[in-house]
């Protein structure tokens, strides 16, 4: 039996209930439907919603939709049982589907029904008791008596003994007897007073009912059967009337003979399926479409009583109703405004049939078993109900901060839809419906229209390095331009992509070879070296309009000859991020050659156009946007990267969970100078209660708003909107799920005091301030952006978030946020834990070939020291022979170590090719991890399976294998493997991984060029080298020099033929990497100092050499060597550290109770530094982390009541931290002066903990770095103006600016020498180099290096020593 819920009963044929359980059924819980609800309140009751997006284009009888139920509360499902013309306009009377109600609404208040509110089924249902027809009492005065036929309406009293039973009763379950008139046929049993009842049989024993055969037998004879005569009043006395079991007459034998099997229900149950009324899987949407029927019984009489009966209408509106015919299914629409959502379910649902009395209008089968297997089809195969959107759809744009895209442009232009309606080429339209492209993006959809136009763009975006967001608008408009008629007669290209990458550039030039759309612009691809003949003697082709190249190559072209871009007007820059990480000088000088060649006076009326796009904001960025666009638009798509370009405040308070309340209160400042509007966030509605009480306790202005009281949110929002003067302060608390119903985008703070659980949901929090984001593009109004409001965000960090740190800290560090002590120690404890986890994994591939990892916090493998992988099983030092059989790049070999006194692996390969000679043996059968043989040319290889791939459609099976000789991993045919004799099993593996260290590639690449690996594999490949081991790690050697030797004719001595070290570098491609070996050791001596972050070496300007000596080299590593104690460790020079054991990271380590407070250190852009010096932090390292200064915006109150400033000098830290105190060391500092100011760079990566204090005649810096603390004190030559000086990191590096006293050249920067203080002679090279330089337009400065003489040494004459 099912058990059901009766909710409403009309009558017998008419009961309105759910289904709970039951045998084979699954039923929704209340909470998937209190979840729809919270939904559809949210999206209906959204302050910003268009109610014209969600409007029915019509309304009919029988149609989905949505109405607002005033006695609910709530937005609800409902179906339209009616539409009339009232005195107020045109009014809708619908069903609510899940709440058995009637409303009579306006047909302004009736939304389409989104499909995603449809994926669960409507919860009520419809119910009649089978097999029974009601009976009616008839009185004839002429014969004076009173008798009971069958009646096409059930008279009240059995409609009132029903109800009193259902009420009466502690238990409701039914027997599924089929389906008829879109409802379910049922058995009702009862139980009362743990007596189970069946209510068929209890109407028909007390003749309120009658069944089938006993019908039409009285309608036959035309007689009726004798009354029941009650016992008490049911209406009056319900209880007392079930109680005396009212019904006085007994049941005669006449009627006794209609009770047989077939009278109750009219047909075999067992042939009925109970799994006809199961929610799962396919009868789900069996009873889904039979629920949107479910109410097309209910006649349009008791609609029309009802509608009579309102209580809302005088007794004149009722008459005026009932006068007023109904509209009909073919009446005028009543409204015909489409629907955007291309999900919104269809308001017309033409197969929806009309909604008809159809109670009493039984069909009659011709048989039972007709009956039952026709009623059985009918609820298996409901008719379709049809969900498709109408044709005539069209979508109206909104505001793209609904859609949480930043959009700030000088001129509003319409976003573009769809690509039919986009303006591109046909060509590119062509192509893109060629790879079955999806459509536009978000962000395609703003940028393109502003790049079709020839805007200055700047676009970031989640799939930045998608070529498609700019190239498509981008070669429209240069094919389109008549305005480059004009530049003909200049030679260059007209369009440059610059891309960060070399395998970015070919992609991008392959995508522009495929798609067919831009031969006119004859593409061109340039990737040059360091070769600066080279770059002097290459020549762009005439035709050529679009160059794809990287900033490195441009520069040097640039360099070598200006007068190959005289007709440049567009200007890309692809990952522009990117860009700006690998390459910020060649950026910068590219672009100030872009803007003088661009605002030459003869290029007035060409066009001139930056388009820059990528997946990050950085701080770079606003100098392109504010310094060289023109008229900026940017576009961001991602929340996060929006609040970065905003300016956020980022704050971070550590706190425990259970004190999260008052440091909270004591952030905020209830009385501020300028008007404030808080928003604080919180995970649930408890947590809002408690919150919400707490602040209003505080006497502030409070609003709140949560799932439960949407129908507030007009009021709430009305009063958040409000002008609000300075000193007040107003705060909105609500939840994570009201946020965009709400649509708060004018928040001055942001508090979260509910952790948000993904870096979406974060960013969606950040752009509630977005209306406060401060804006570079709006030239036009910079008062509007001179003086924005402050926007700070205040993230709560406790113990439960522990896992969350690294994923914070991620973000923080890219923006100028002071970071608490204790969250750099957890996190540097979180990432020496997930190095642990990794120690199964192979040393990291661009740790051992360049001495960095390009990111270790995505990198899967390890970057720490394993005693057990990581033994060395060759050489350590010392020359040895090497034969390179397998080339992965132009600096890593596989291949195998060569012994004068070894020849093993000769008398082997003799020894199998002796075998083989006899016969081949062929594997039948492949295992995957087995060993085997294959032939390559005449020699046989020991491979072993490493994976068998699906054979697919594919002819023969394959096999990927690894050769054990050789290193290098193929894919082959199954069928050409042999079986190998395990007596060659044994023999250990031959292949050794080879490091050619001391080179890298050029532009901080940190993947070679595929033409040098190639150049150097032809080279190199199977010929025998010396080579001498510098470290050995496992089965890697390091090796430098490596030189191939060839004897000498007629002399008994070797002659060098070449050194691969210096093939490498003549190639171009290639510089000298003079810390590898250095950086490898640091890293791994040093675990604790592995850093989630990209790094890449400073520069490549170092000091190299063409040829290597093989002299020099062996005598700094024997002084190396002695330097170091060998038998100490297993690596010359290189200690093993100790790894703990494995372990959980656990919350509490996230505070101890040593460096646990409940206040915080926080801070950000604008902050103060301290004016004392901080300790350094006892095994932290900061790479990629710039903060300004250490310091705090919070108060805390101390023991004695007074106020103190967290992270001032008064603050003892020693509570908190454990510290070390090293001695300070003194910084190398490069100078360089302008007429007012003078400019110091401090060569430090990334320090913490910064001060700098000014004085008229000298400053004071101090900062830590790599645990070090460094601190210097300048006596100044002259004076400076000291409340003008400031400092800055740029490049990752701190910047010092001092205010000269007075204007003029300063002959020295210091009074007296210092050694580790110089002048800046690249500086110098890059933008003082004004008599000498070439290739320069007199109009457009000089930014480019001029002929400076065979040393590249300049001299100065107002030096008055070297050190200045």
């Amino acid at each position: 039996m099912l058990e059901i819920s009766i909710l409403k009963i009309e009558d017998p044929s008419c009961m309105w209930g759910r289904i709970m359980r039951g045998p084979g059924v699954q039923v929704a819980s209340q909470k998937d439907y209190d979840d729809l609800q919270i939904e559809m309140n949210l999206f209906y009751h959204d302050v910003n919603l268009d109610s014209q997006t969600v409007k029915p284009s019509s309304l009919k009888k029988g149609q989905l939709c949505v109405v607002f139920s005033p006695l609910l509360l709530s937005w609800c499902r409902a179906i339209v049982e009616s539409v009339y013309k009232g005195v107020e306009g045109t009014r809708v009377t619908c069903f609510l589907v899940d709440h058995v109600e009637d409303v009579s609404v306006s047909d302004d208040s009736v939304f389409a029904l989104l499909e995603r509110f449809l994926q669960l089924p409507f919860r009520v249902r419809k119910f009649q008791l089978s097999g029974i027809y009601p009976l009616s009492l008839r009185v004839s005065i002429l014969d004076a008596k009173a008798e009971l036929v069958p009646s096409l309406r059930w008279d009240s009293s059995a409609t009132r003994y029903l109800y009193i039973l259902w009420q009466a009763s502690s238990q409701v379950e039914a027997v599924v007897c089929g389906s008829q008139d879109n409802c379910l046929a049922i058995e009702l049993y009862l139980t009362i007073n743990r007596v189970k009842i069946c209510a068929n049989h209890d109407l028909l024993a007390k003749r309120l009912a009658c069944t089938k055969t006993e019908k039409e037998s009285l309608q036959k004879e035309g007689r009726g059967l004798p009354p029941v005569f009650l016992k008490g009043d049911m209406f009056a006395s319900p209880e007392q009337f079930l109680a005396l079991n009212g019904f006085e007459t007994a049941v005669s034998a006449w009627y006794l003979k209609f009770l047989n099997p077939d009278a109750v229900g009219g047909f075999d149950k067992s042939m009925v399926d109970l799994s006809c009324v199961s929610d799962t899987h396919s009868t789900n949407d069996q009873l889904a479409d039979g629920s949107v029927k479910l109410t097309e019984i209910k006649t349009e009489e008791r609609a029309e009583e009802e509608m009579a009966l309102s209580k809302e209408k005088t007794e004149e509106e009722k008459a005026a109703l009932s006068q007023m015919p109904q509209l009909q299914e073919d009446h005028e629409p009543v409204n015909s405004v489409p629907i955007k959502d291309d999900n919104t379910h269809s308001s017309d649902s033409p197969n929806v049939q009309d909604w008809k009395h159809e109670e009493n209008s039984t069909p009659q089968p011709r048989t039972d078993e007709e009956m039952a297997a026709a009623r059985l089809l009918e609820w298996l195969n409901p008719a379709p109900l049809n969900l498709d959107v109408e044709d005539d759809v069209m979508v109206i744009p909104t505001d793209p901060k609904r859609n949480g895209v930043l959009v700030h442009a000088s001129v509003a232009i319409e976003p573009w839809q769809s690509l039919a309606r986009c303006s591109i080429s046909d060509p590119f339209k062509r192509y893109l419906k060629r790879v079955k492209y999806p459509g536009l993006n978000v962000a395609q959809q703003y940028c393109w229209p502003h790049v079709f136009r020839g805007n200055d763009t700047l676009l970031v975006t989640q799939t930045g390095q998608d070529p498609l967001n700019y190239l498509p608008p981008l070669v429209t408009h240069i094919q389109n331009g008549s305005v480059h008629s004009s530049l003909m007669t200049r030679t260059g290209p007209i369009a440059v992509i610059l891309c960060p990458r070399w395998e970015k550039v070919q992609a991008v030039f392959d995508l522009l070879e495929t798609c067919h759309a831009v031969q006119d612009l004859n593409p061109a691809l340039v990737l040059l070296g360091r070769d600066r003949d080279e770059a002097k003697a290459f020549r762009i082709h005439k035709n050529c309009k679009l160059l794809v190249t990287t900033p490195f190559t441009l520069a040097r072209l640039l360099e070598a000859n200006c007068g190959l871009f005289l007709r440049l007007c567009h200007l890309v820059m692809d990952e522009v991020d990117m860009l700006y990480t690998r390459a910020p000088g060649e950026m910068e000088a590219v672009l100030k050659h872009f803007r003088s060649l661009v605002s030459s006076t003869d290029r007035s009326r060409t066009p001139q156009q930056l388009v820059a796009v990528g997946s990050g904001w950085n701080t770079p960025m606003e100098g392109l946007v504010k310094d060289y666009m023109r008229d900026a638009t940017v576009i961001i798509t991602v929340p996060k990267e929006a609040a970065l370009y905003g300016g956020v405040h980022q704050m971070i308070m550590l706190c425990l969970d259970c004190e999260k309340t008052p440091v909270m209160l004591r952030a905020l400042d209830f009385s501020p100078s300028a008007p404030e509007k808080t928003l604080v966030i919180t995970s649930s509605i408890d947590e809002l209660e408690q919150v919400f009480e707490a602040v209003v306790n505080s006497s502030a202005l409070a609003l709140k708003a949560h799932e439960g009281l949407t129908h507030q949110f007009d009021f709430v929002m009305e009063r958040w909107s409000k002008a609000i003067g300075a000193g007040t302060h107003i705060i909105l608390v609500t939840t994570e799920k009201c946020l965009k119903a709400l649509g708060v985008d004018d928040a001055t703070c942001v508090v979260h005091y509910g952790f948000p659980t993904s870096p979406k949901l974060f960013g969606s929090r950040l752009f509630s301030m977005s209306a406060n984001f401060r804006v570079l593009s709006d030239k036009y109004h910079p008062e509007s952006s001179s003086n924005p409001p402050a926007t700070n965000s205040i993230l709560l960090l406790t113990e439960k978030n522990a896992r969350h740190v690294s994923g914070v800290l991620r973000y923080l560090r890219r923006t100028d946020a002071l970071l608490p002590p204790e969250l750099l120690q957890f996190a540097q404890g979180i990432q020496m834990a997930r190095e642990e986890q990794k120690a199964h994994r192979p040393l990291c591939g661009y740790l051992k070939s360049l001495g960095f990892c390009r990111d270790t916090g995505v990198c899967p493998d390890r970057h720490i020291l394993d005693k057990t992988q990581d033994d060395p099983k060759h050489l350590e030092t010392g020359l040895v022979g090497v034969v390179p059989l397998f080339i992965k790049s132009a600096t890593v070999y596989y291949g195998r170590l060569v012994h004068p006194d070894e020849t093993g692996f000769d008398e082997l390969s003799a020894q199998v090719a002796t075998h083989y000679a006899t016969g081949l043996r062929w594997a039948s059968e492949v295992v995957e991890g087995e060993l085997y043989a294959i032939q390559q040319e005449d020699k046989y290889h020991r491979v072993r399976v490493v994976s068998l791939p699906d054979k697919g459609n594919r002819l023969f099976s394959c096999a990927v294998v690894h050769f054990l000789d050789e290193g290098s991993t193929q894919e082959v045919k199954s069928h050409q493997l042999l079986l190998l004799p395990p007596a060659f099993h044994d023999f250990p593996p031959q292949a050794v991984e080879i490091i050619l260290c001391g080179v890298r590639p050029i532009d901080n690449e940190v993947d070679w060029n595929p033409k040098v690996t190639r150049a150097i594999s032809q080279k190199i490949r199977g010929k025998r080298h010396q080579a001498k081991v510098v470290m050995c790690l496992g089965n890697t050697v390091w090796v430098n020099p490596m030189v191939r030797r060839i004897p000498a004719p007629l002399l008994k001595t070797f002659i060098n033929e070449y050194n691969v070290y210096s093939e490498v570098l003549s190639t171009g491609m290639g510089v000298a990497n003079t810390e590898h070996l250095n950086m490898l050791k640091q890293a791994l001596e040093a675990p604790e100092r592995v850093s989630d972050h990209i790094a890449f070496p400073l520069s490549d300007n170092h000091s190299e050499k063409a040829t290597l000596d093989l002299k020099e080299l062996a005598a700094h590593d024997a002084q190396v060597d002695r330097m170091k104690d060998p038998e100490e460790s297993p690596v010359p020079g290189l200690e093993m550290p100790t790894i703990p054991p494995k372990r959980e990271l656990e919350a509490a380590d996230f505070f101890s109770l040593k460096g646990m407070r409940s206040d915080c250190i926080s801070g950000g852009i604008g902050s103060s530094a301290p004016s004392g010096d901080m300790p350094p932090l006892k095994h932290v390292e900061l790479e990629g982390f710039s903060p300004q200064s250490w310091t705090s915006s919070v108060n805390t109150q101390s023991e004695n009541g007074i106020d103190e400033q967290v992270g001032s000098p008064h603050v003892n830290l020693k509570k908190t931290l454990e510290v070390d105190s090293p001695q300070s060391c003194h910084p190398q500092i490069k100078w360089f002066q302008r007429q007012d100011v003078l400019i110091l760079r401090v060569k430090l990566m990334n320090p913490v903990m910064q001060t700098c204090n000014f004085f008229p005649d000298r400053m004071v810096y101090s900062a830590y770095a790599n645990n070090k603390h460094y601190r210097v004190t300048l006596e100044l030559q002259n004076d400076i103006n000291a409340d003008r000086c400031s400092w800055d990191m740029k490049c990752n590096e701190p910047e010092i600016r001092l205010v000269k006293k007075e204007k003029g050249e300063w002959r020295g920067l210091l009074k007296q020498k210092n050694a580790f203080v110089s002048y800046d002679f690249d500086h110098m090279e890059e933008e003082d180099l004004s008599a000498t330089a070439v290739c320069a337009p007199a109009h457009s400065g000089h930014w480019f290096e001029a002929n400076t003489g065979e040393d590249g040494c300049y001299v100065t004459s107002e030096s008055g020593s070297e050190s200045d």
